[in-house]
């Protein structure tokens, strides 16, 4: 619950953005081990091949990926924003009804 407090933040380890930013940059890291570990080597397979197929271009793929990188980062932005206004159990239990 340290993470995500906004009641008192005396006993916290970080603040909500730090942690923002924190879990932001360890999400990217891990995306690009993932991309550069498995999916580079088989850029042709999983990605440039189909992609031929189906009758798109670069520029769409270029548009696709970049459109996913925004998402991703204002899904968490939100997420840290919305633990800081109501508290991660709350935001928790929330999480849990949506699911």
């Amino acid at each position: 619950e340290w993470l995500c407090t906004s009641s008192d933040t005396r006993d916290a380890v970080m603040d909500v953005e730090t942690s923002m930013w924190f879990m932001g940059w360890w999400g990217l890291g891990l995306s690009v081990l993932y991309i550069g570990v498995y999916t580079v080597p088989r850029w042709e397979e999983l990605v440039a091949g189909p992609t031929r197929e189906a009758g798109n271009t670069t520029g769409y793929l270029v548009a696709l990926f970049g459109s996913h990188v925004i998402a991703n980062w204002l899904h968490n932005t939100t997420w840290f924003a919305i633990c800081d206004a109501e508290g991660s159990v709350a935001t928790g239990l929330l999480q849990g009804l949506k699911s």
